[in-house]
């Protein structure tokens, strides 16, 4: 906590205050936020957790800055980022928003949520009020804020008001049964009323259209999607309507901005495997960070790496088994998400009984499962297995069928066995 402590001497008041927050500039001429926070033992205790939360985030485009806290003989004070605009609320009552800047606040959301998850942090508060912009010249910022010390914050009608305004965004689930545990579920819940707020720039709850609205605010935490899956329905739509003026960096090519942690996309961590010399361990953990957020190609990814042990460890036979077990997870998670490499090492494990019991029947119906989806190697395996009467009823037509489809492909194997039985390509 000492490290996180600054000396009032060093910041000047500028007489200047908004809803809640003071604003001060330091010496050297950075503009911040003063928050005052009640003082008392449970505060000092949720201090010392805020500081180690707030030094994870450290870096990120999308969360409003933390500088640190002064603390007075009676007060403390929480020091951030001084958001220029305001909140989003308050933004979008005084400024209508065009749908660009709509899809970049809901953008500059995703990106801070996503952060927020890799660093297995949960805000628990997601909500207008505490969504910040900042104007960085050209262009308006986004920014999550509002830990949890702040809503210590004295103010004679908080808590009133914020029991009305909080329970637009509470999760069906979290306020039918108060003891039900929050998860990211529960974020996401947050996250969709506050599109459709963005969308509608006024409060939630009314003749809501979108799907993209509808689906992360569906009362069933399980039909909701993964933050992955809606920043890329996102990301689509600002691409489709993308502004027709030369604003720089307004769109990024990438969830992340370059300096902050994930650093690169699932397909830079697939290139970053493929080249030679490339950092594999740092492949691994991007996948890994995805993987975590739902994205079907991470977790088939993780689980290759799981499989093959990718990055040569040094393994017992028991690890080495529970790796591959693991792998198998993955992998049919990522299969029932329809991808087709998953769908072919899912088959090749139930074939092999590599991790999970063996059953050539399931085995075929993942096999063509991948086919379907235009795996060459999964067409030469449901040919070879129907042709030959592999684990299945022989059925030399249906084999032929595959086998030719997979040879057009070039698929080595289906070649040589298409010639071997004389199958006219």
């Amino acid at each position: 906590l000492n490290e996180a402590v600054l000396q009032i001497q060093n910041f000047q008041y500028t007489g200047v205050r908004y809803n809640n927050a003071s604003k001060y500039v330091r010496n050297d001429n950075v503009e911040v936020a003063f928050k005052e926070v009640e003082v008392d033992k449970e505060t000092k205790d949720n201090i010392k957790k805020e500081v180690i939360i707030l030094k994870k985030l450290k870096g990120a485009e999308n969360i409003i800055v933390f500088y640190g806290v002064i603390i007075e003989p009676n007060k403390v004070f929480l020091v951030t980022e001084w958001a220029t605009e305001s909140n989003l609320k308050d933004f979008y009552q005084l400024k209508r928003l065009d749908w660009s800047l709509q899809i970049q606040f809901a953008l500059d959301i995703s990106r801070g949520l996503t952060y927020l998850k890799s660093a297995e942090i949960l805000h628990h508060d997601i909500r207008s009020q505490n969504i910040f912009i900042t104007n960085g010249n050209p262009q308006y910022t986004a920014k999550i804020g509002n830990f949890g010390l702040s809503r210590g914050l004295r103010e004679a009608t908080r808590n009133l008001r914020e029991g009305v305004d909080n329970v637009r965004y509470i999760a069906p689930e979290k306020l039918k049964e108060n003891k039900h545990p929050y998860d990211f579920k529960c974020e996401i819940y947050s996250f969709g009323v506050l599109l459709w707020e963005i969308a509608e720039q006024r409060i939630p709850f009314q003749n809501i259209e979108r799907d993209i609205v509808e689906i992360p605010t569906n009362f069933d935490p399980m039909n909701r999607p993964a933050l992955a899956i809606i920043f890329t329905e996102l990301f689509e739509l600002s691409n489709t309507h993308r502004p027709a003026t030369n604003h720089p960096n307004i769109y990024p090519n990438t969830l992340f901005p370059s300096n902050q942690r994930p650093l690169f996309t699932v397909e830079d961590a697939i290139n970053l495997h493929k080249t030679r010399g490339g950092d594999r361990k740092e492949a691994y953990e991007i996948f890994c960070d995805y993987a975590k957020l739902g994205d079907s190609t991470a977790k088939y990814w993780v689980g290759y790496y799981l499989y093959y042990n990718s990055l040569n460890n040094k393994e017992t036979f028991e690890q080495r088994e529970n790796d591959v077990i693991r792998a198998v997870q993955y992998f049919k998670e990522a299969a029932e998400m329809d991808v087709p490499e998953a769908q072919l090492r899912y088959g090749h494990c139930l074939w092999k009984g590599d991790g999970i019991e063996k059953n050539g029947t399931l085995a075929l119906e993942y096999f063509l499962k991948s086919a379907h989806n235009g795996n060459s190697t999964a067409m030469y395996n449901a040919g070879s297995m129907y042709f030959n009467g592999n684990g299945v009823i022989q059925d030399k037509e249906k084999g032929a069928y595959y086998l030719k489809r997979a040879a057009l492909t070039g698929q080595p194997k289906a070649i040589e066995l298409c010639k071997k039985n004389y199958i006219r390509l």
